[in-house]
């Protein structure tokens, strides 16, 4: 809105400070008449509104919680494209809870094998499609991560499908194992390896916070028969400290086969020797 008159053209702002506003005031000449002494009034009413914080540039988005500045510190020290390459990394470990509300058998039929294995090739497909987008730098392409990643967890799969809880303990593993050293270490930083100055120890103690919870979680929901918690977190946790052992050695082999194939042969060795074969 913008109040005229022969003199001048005051456009009408509302929300400017006081200071503006009478120096803007100010501009509208003194006149004699009638309808130009209106106009001044009408002016200063409108243009003297009190002034109120602007709804765009300080009204946020999200409510002012924790957990909106620790998510804010997040994406501030890993960037964009890390922060992607977590989210890639790590919410694919969350398929198998799809497999609790879905009714399977023990050892597991050519369909469902097949729906898996399906599931891992496009998880690979995808992976090397968008890793462009989440790349780092000097990295060409993420042919190695995903598919070492999806490739190793429809291995295990396929190889034990009596014992589903040994494929999807190594997804965990992958997943929040090797995703969360990676996190913290980014985040937290701290001391290095003495074995390889490139890792920390808050990367490798993330591993373990991440990694064992999620694949006792994991093995102890797909056990047929059942087993007790100390059981899974016998078998998880001793596969996850070799695997964190594993993620943390300099080696040219991607972190995601080194930490893949650790975990498998660990949980086939302790599942053996704690359970033997069904």
């Amino acid at each position: 809105m913008s109040v005229s008159s022969p003199y001048t053209l005051i456009p009408a702002r509302p929300y400017e400070s006081h200071a503006s506003l009478s120096a803007r005031i100010e501009a509208v000449p003194s006149l004699t008449s009638g309808r130009t002494q209106a106009s001044r009034c009408y002016a200063e009413h409108w243009l003297a509104f009190p002034a109120r914080p602007s709804v765009t540039s300080d009204r946020t988005l999200w409510p002012d919680l924790p957990v909106t500045h620790w998510w804010s510190t997040v994406a501030d020290r890993l960037g964009p494209r890390e922060l992607k390459r977590r989210l890639w990394h790590m919410t694919p470990g969350l398929l198998p809870f799809v497999l609790w509300v879905l009714p399977h058998v023990d050892p597991l039929t050519p369909g469902w094998l097949l729906y898996l294995s399906m599931n891992c090739i496009t998880l690979a497909i995808a992976g090397c499609y968008f890793g462009r987008t989440f790349s780092r730098p000097g990295e060409r392409n993420c042919l190695c991560s995903s598919i070492g990643y999806s490739m190793l967890v429809m291995f295990a799969v396929l190889l034990f499908p009596g014992q589903l809880e040994i494929g999807m303990a190594v997804f965990a593993i992958i997943a929040f194992g090797d995703g969360s050293a990676t996190l913290g270490g980014l985040l937290l930083k701290g001391p290095t390896l003495p074995w390889n100055r490139e890792k920390t120890w808050a990367g490798s103690l993330c591993f373990l916070l991440g990694g064992i919870p999620m694949a006792a979680l994991y093995y102890w929901g797909e056990s047929r028969p059942g087993v007790s918690w100390a059981v899974a977190l016998l078998c998880a946790g001793t596969a996850a400290v070799v695997s964190a052992f594993a993620e943390s050695v300099s080696s040219r082999i991607n972190d995601n086969i080194r930490v893949g194939v650790s975990a498998l042969v660990m949980l086939v060795v302790m599942n053996h020797f704690l359970l033997g074969w069904s």
